[in-house]
This record gives structure tokens, sequence and C-alpha cells, in this order.
């Protein structure tokens, strides 16, 4: 009897800690996963890669397919729709430099699997898989190679970086109408993008430094530099690259490192991104162990990726500062809290321009201020009005829009970001600080590492405000004119 005893309270012993184990243990991920190996040969502008991507079938259908982006693709000289104007380019000694994405294989354990390029403009690439039904999983293995173009853009050589946005194939969302197959485009950010799980592993030539999202693991030796990265939940990732970088790092409560070649007060420029941080939270938490801002060429100010973002190497400490705090607020919209940003672009950016203005509120020592940056945008606002209406006979602040209907990248920034950006402060203004701080934390409860529509915004704000009203009365192309200026 004793000995029953003893084996029935050894089992009830095991029991308990195999119960305490599954319950400490790691929850297991519901993400999509990307594992990628890559190595940059920067001399001939090509780079090398394998991709081992997990897919869950988080859909309420069966899959035998699989799409995927291709955005490299954009910027291959026969593109039906191109990342940028060819005078873009940078004119090098071997003359214009396009790029691209070349699939050379996919396969399952092995075995290969069917695929091919197609798309509106060879953007697409579609794979075979056996049938999955929802809540399943299957991992496919992707060959694939990159040439980078000569360009200061998302994806390319600039003069003294290397930038790698946007390069890897990247799983399209999935909805009601299917597989999300749009387009580049040349103006805006034409991404709908899932939150997923990232393991990156890269090599480059070791005069290079190597600037990435996520927490890093970084060796140098005679081979070269190779760093391992590892992010969870996020939009996408993103890597630069510089002979020319130095790096300062914040090791305070978020791990922020700046990369930089030219900037007179670094230690400025890291000091905004932290406080930028500390600012935004208080519309969530900040959910990464790390945050990386690095100095590029691009054509533009600044553009947002997962748990890092990029800033133009051309811009003074005054401006470099403001597009520090903007892209730093699109790790809550945009990154932690997502949306199409083809068809709502407005979403993401209305709300990064007004969290930008709200920055400079609270924190004066930068000599900026909502009201300051809210008058000149009025008046920007209406200087374009009367140029748009002297060159196209009519001007529309509509920020509803697709990325497709808006006649150039003016006419999408005045609307998206400028117009969005005062219906955000005049509704900030009318319900108060308080209640509007509220919304914008209900809404990032509620849609966090999801895709956000405006219907859920409105649901945020609807004990406020009727947002709808707002965006209709903003969006209004009659009463344009009078309503924002």
């Amino acid at each position: 009897m004793k000995r029953k005893v003893l084996i029935l309270f050894t089992i009830i012993i095991v029991l308990l800690c195999l119960f305490a184990f599954c319950s400490c243990s790691k929850e297991i991920s519901q993400n999509n996963y990307y594992e990628i190996e890559a190595r940059l040969d920067s001399e001939n502008g090509k780079v090398y890669c394998n991709m081992q991507f997990n897919y869950l079938n988080n859909t309420d259908m069966p899959q035998s397919l699989l799409k995927f982006h291709l955005y490299p693709n954009a910027f291959r000289e026969d593109a039906k729709f191109p990342a940028a104007d060819i005078s873009e380019f940078l004119n090098t000694d071997k003359g214009i430099i396009f790029g691209g994405i070349d699939i050379k294989e996919v396969s399952n354990d092995d075995t290969p699997l069917s695929f091919l390029t197609d798309g509106l403009d060879n953007d697409i690439l579609t794979v075979a898989i056996n049938e999955i039904y929802p809540n399943e999983s299957t991992s496919i293995d992707i060959v694939f190679e990159l040439t980078l173009p000569a360009i200061r853009h998302r994806f390319g050589m600039a003069e003294y970086s290397i930038n790698l946005g946007n390069w890897y194939p990247v799983l399209c969302a999935y909805d009601e109408n299917g597989w999300d197959i749009s387009p580049y485009l040349a103006y805006g950010d034409p991404f709908c993008g899932e939150s997923a799980d990232y393991r990156v592993f890269i090599d480059c030539p070791k005069e290079y430094v190597i600037a990435g999202s996520g927490e890093v693991r970084y060796i140098t030796n005679e081979a070269g530099n190779h760093a391992e990265y590892y992010l969870e939940n996020i939009r996408d990732f993103s890597l630069a690259f510089s002979k020319h970088y130095k790096k300062i790092v914040d090791n305070g409560k978020y791990n922020v490192s700046y990369y930089y070649y030219n900037d007179s007060d670094p230690k400025l420029s890291l000091s905004t991104a932290v406080k930028a941080l500390d600012t935004f939270e208080i519309f969530g938490k900040y959910r990464y162990p790390s945050f990386t801002v690095a100095q590029t060429g691009f054509s533009q100010g600044g553009m947002e990726y997962g748990g890092m973002v990029t800033v133009t190497d051309t811009l003074c400490s005054e401006d470099l500062q403001y597009v520090i705090v903007h892209e730093t607020a699109h790790q809550w919209w945009y990154n932690m809290v997502g949306n199409n940003q083809i068809t709502e672009a407005f979403l993401d950016e209305g709300l990064t321009e007004f969290s930008t203005a709200y920055f400079f509120e609270v924190n004066n020592e930068y000599g900026n201020s909502m009201e300051n940056i809210t008058y000149n945008a009025k008046l920007n606002l209406d200087a374009y009005r009367k140029l748009a209406e002297k060159y196209y006979n009519e001007c529309s602040f509509d920020f509803r829009r697709p990325l497709n209907e808006y006649k150039n990248s003016f006419d999408y920034s005045f609307s998206c970001y400028t117009n969005a950006m005062l219906m955000f402060t005049e509704i900030y203004n009318t319900i108060g600080k308080d209640n509007f701080i509220n919304a914008l934390k209900n809404y990032y409860d509620n849609n966090l590492f999801k895709r956000a529509t405006v219907y859920e915004l409105a649901c945020s704000f609807e004990k406020y405000i009727n947002l709808n009203e707002y965006v209709k009365k903003y969006c209004d192309i009659e009463n344009n004119t009078q309503n924002n200026v």
C-alpha cells in the first residue's frame, strides 16, 4: 500500500512539474517566420540570399498557392510600375545601373516546388504548395539573388551607403478578396504588410558597418563582418551598410543605436530618438528591446521599418530632428498598429504627423510647438492649393483616395500628411488632450500587431466624437479651403 501511495505521489509531482514547465515556457508564435541568410557582394552590386519561410495559414480558407511581393523588380529598366523616374538613378562610371530580384529555386524539404513570377509587373512570386488548411503550417525555401540599383532609394546603392529596404520576397496580405498583389507605386508607401518574426544572418566585406532591425550579435574577422538579427512582431526587416558609419548607443530603457556619417551633433540626434520613444509610449508600450536609427543616402526625408528607421544624409540639424521624430512615431502607426498604406495612407501618415506635432508640443526645448507646426501646415496647404488650381484647374485634399489616384507626390503628401494632420489636431483641440490620448490608447490596444482600418479608428474615438464627420469635412472638395486654411 505504501509503495502504491509512493508511486501515485511521484506521478503527481512529475505532472505538476510538467505543468509548471509548460506554463512558464514561451508561447508558440502565431506569426509567419522569415529566416534569411544573405551575403553582400558590394564590388559587383549583388546580394546572394537563402530564405526559409514558415507559413501559418491564418486565413479561413485552405491554401494551395502562396504569393509574395518582389519589390526589387520595381527597379528594373523595363518596369511598368517603376519605383522612380530614370532621372533619379545615379550616373555612375558604368552608366545607369538598374536592379531587381532573380528567384533561383523554391523547394520544400529539398523537394522542388513549382513557381512563377507574374503579377502586373513581374513583381509577384507564386508558389504551388500542398494544400494546407486553416491553422496548419508549412515551410518553403527560396534561393534568390539581388541586383542593386545605383539610386538614392529604399533599395539601392547611394554615394555613401547601401540600402536594403523591401528587399526579400514578402508574403502578400490576405483578406476577403484574396491575396493583395498591388504593384509598387513611385510615391507614397505602396505596402500592406503583416507582422512576422525574423531571424537574419548577413555577411559583408569587413570595410562595411551593418545597421539593422532588432537585437544583433556582431562578429568581425578576416573574412568580413557577420551580423545576426532577431526580432518578433515587425512589419518588415531592413538593413543598411556604409564604410563611413560611426555609431553611438544609448543603453537605457530602449537600447537605441544611431549610425551616422554626416551629422554635426550626433548626440542630439540620438537623444531625440530616445525622447521620441519615451514620449510616444503615452499611446502604448514600445514592444521591442532595441531601436535603430541609420543615416543613409535617400531621396526623401526618411523611411520607417520594423524596429529601425532611416534618415537621409542631406538634412540640416533642425530638419533632421523633425524627421527622426516623425519616423520614430511610425513604430506606433505603421509597425505596431498596421494599416493598408495603399488604400488608407492617412491612417499612419496623418497620425504620425500629429504625433510629431505632439512631441514638439510637450518637448518645448526644441523651440517648436503644435501651434507653430499647424500654422505652417495651413500656409503650405494654401500655397499648394493655389498652384494646383492654376495648373490642374482643381484641387482635392481628399485623403481617402488610394495611392494610384493622386496626381503626384505633392498631392499625396499634402493630403495624407498635412490635411490629415490638421484634422487630428482639430479633434485634439476639440475633445482635449486626455480624451484624445485615451482614444489612441484604445486604438493601439485593440489593434496591436494587426492591420487596422478607419473603422477601427472611428470606434476608438466614438466615445468622444464622430470621426466620420471630421473625415468628411476635411475631404470635402468644395469646402476644403475654408475648413483647413
